[in-house]
């Protein structure tokens, strides 16, 4: 997906949860999101999160720079050469965040 469509989908999907800020979300970027989400963040995939694959690395960067100068946390320069998916969650009690 290109710049566009992947914030137009996360800005749609953390609308409908409308109780949560925007600081209680953590983004990243990930060859793997479910690997990354669900073992690594120690998600339930039946929580609230979004996985986007973008079209490639410097998008799912540039998102992912997007989203925590907006208030998300987390931290830029990780992933790796093949890490084109950003994905935000809402962090949870059992959620780990510094991975």
């Amino acid at each position: 997906m290109d710049e566009q469509s992947v914030i137009k989908a996360i800005n749609e999907y953390l609308a409908k949860w409308p109780s949560l800020k925007i600081s209680d979300f953590y983004a990243g970027i990930t060859d793997d999101y479910k690997r990354r989400l669900f073992d690594e963040h120690n998600l339930e995939q039946t929580g609230i999160w979004i996985a986007c694959p973008c079209d490639s690395k410097e998008t799912a960067k540039k998102i992912e720079k997007i989203c925590i100068n907006s208030g998300m946390q987390g931290d830029t320069g990780g992933g790796n050469e093949e890490s084109v998916w950003i994905y935000c969650y809402a962090i949870t009690k059992n959620s780990i965040e510094h991975t």
